[in-house]
């Protein structure tokens, strides 16, 4: 699909009720820092969507859901994930799981009882850190990432799956969507998608960025969309 083909969307694609109404758009000085990220992050591959897919950050007011009203193609965001680069210069990022990851995944383990081999679907897993966590704890886990670019080279611990065709037919006892809807172009299209992994039992987990207490911090939008250090919340 090509981006001149992906419609505006103006109705809330989290809960299919609100209306959005304009939050953010690109001023001049907002412009050229979205031009600098574009350079230092992507090696100014966005700089040409500014035409087709300008940034435009939409609020729907019944379910306080944000998202950008211009959304790029499948194939916009593929290039995108495989052409991103760190910031800074420090260290690659570790992709063992943190102490508070394995508590977490330790955590719902027992929520979800006793029982052996419980089934856990890492949906979005990136370079798998969560999916490691959730081995540690004992569950039987499948790690779907569609960009094989971001993905764990070294996971012999889990099943590693790159197409949702992988899937099909497969239910789960949990799953996880750790800081996965914000990616995606409509969230209730995607756990839709979710619920004929389910059975009526399953637990889901997700995480997604909490834009208020960003808000309570005070900067959230006189930093969009770049602050010249880091990726926004957004």
């Amino acid at each position: 699909m090509s981006p001149t083909t992906v419609p505006p969307l103006d109705a809330c694609p989290a809960c299919a009720q609100g209306r959005g109404a304009l939050v953010a758009a690109l001023d001049e000085p907002r412009r050229e820092r979205f031009l600098a990220f574009s350079a230092l992050k992507f090696g100014g591959l966005l700089d040409d969507w500014l035409a087709s897919v300008p940034p435009v950050v939409m609020h729907c007011p019944k379910c306080d859901h944000h998202w950008y009203r211009h959304q790029p193609s499948a194939e916009q965001l593929a290039r995108m994930y495989a052409g991103g680069r760190r910031l800074g210069d420090g260290p690659p990022p570790s992709v063992e799981p943190t102490a508070g990851m394995r508590q977490e995944m330790q955590r719902l383990r027992r929520l979800c009882g006793s029982r052996s081999g419980l089934r856990l679907l890492d949906f979005g897993a990136g370079s798998g850190r969560w999916s490691r966590a959730a081995c540690d704890a004992g569950f039987e886990v499948t790690a779907f990432e569609p960009s094989a670019n971001r993905s764990d080279a070294r996971h012999s611990r889990y099943e590693l799956v790159h197409e949702l065709a992988q899937l099909n037919g497969r239910v789960f006892d949990v799953i996880q969507l750790e800081q996965v809807l914000e990616h995606v172009p409509s969230p209730s299209d995607t756990l839709t998608l979710l619920r004929q992994h389910c059975h009526e039992g399953t637990a889901l987990r997700i995480t997604v960025p909490n834009l208020w207490r960003e808000a309570q911090a005070g900067a959230l939008w006189t930093q969009w969309p770049w602050d010249g250090r880091s990726v926004h919340v957004l």
